[in-house]
């Protein structure tokens, strides 16, 4: 049994809030289902689950049903150190990983520019800094 002693200490059999969450995880794959199948060329053919949701027990198998396929629950794969690959630090591992590379492909677009493109693109970053600023 739960209880929370600042709304009125009653209590909720655990069960009952399994149920809950279960219910509530399947209607989220659903529409995670639902809004792919609108969007994607092809049948979807697998699903890996990672984050903090991908530790809960029985988690892979609600999404197989949902799905109709199979469904692992895997920690994040990138060059980082193995005390953050866990699941619950892959949507800031996967985030930070992004920002990276975005960072790297528009430093090689911008190599490829000539001198007077660079020199334009300070000026426009100083002004909207002094804009800010103001």
């Amino acid at each position: 049994m739960l209880g929370d002693k600042q709304i009125g200490d009653r209590k909720v059999p655990l069960k009952a809030i399994n149920t809950i969450i279960k219910a509530r995880l399947e209607e989220i794959f659903l529409l995670i289902r639902d809004e792919l199948a609108s969007n994607l060329d092809g049948d979807v053919k697998s699903v890996i689950l990672t984050g903090g949701t991908a530790n809960m027990q029985g988690i892979t198998e609600l999404v197989e049903g949902v799905f109709n396929i199979k469904c692992k629950a895997d920690k994040f794969n990138t060059n980082v150190l193995e005390s953050f690959r866990q699941n619950e630090h892959s949507t800031c591992i996967g985030l930070l990983n992004y920002a990276l590379e975005s960072e790297i492909n528009l430093a090689r677009q911008e190599e490829g520019e000539g001198l007077f493109s660079k020199i334009f693109k300070v000026f426009k970053r100083l002004r909207a800094c002094l804009k800010m600023k103001l």
